[in-house]
């Protein structure tokens, strides 16, 4: 059995914890835009199931609802995102 959480509901340390690794992975991994690192936590320790480079973005798919928790809308992560872009 399984559930979808958004964001999830884990302690303030493991946030910190993912996050800190979800950047270092998406810098070693020289991703850009937008992905998903997935994660399952297990005994208090995360570890990564897969990484998603092209994420779904209806409203019921985790990154539209992960911008909206963040006080953003995809308009605005997508002109973000552009902006950053290399040429």
């Amino acid at each position: 059995e399984s559930q979808e959480i958004t964001p999830a509901e884990i302690n303030p340390y493991l946030t910190q914890k993912i996050h800190k690794i979800t950047s270092l992975v998406y810098q070693k991994m020289s991703l850009n835009g937008l992905c998903r690192i997935d994660y399952i936590i297990s005994k208090n320790k995360p570890y990564i199931i897969e990484i998603n480079t092209i994420p779904g973005l209806s409203k019921e798919s985790i990154i539209p609802q992960q911008i909206k928790k963040g006080g953003f809308n995809l308009e605005e992560v997508f002109t973000m995102c552009l902006s950053h872009t290399k040429n």
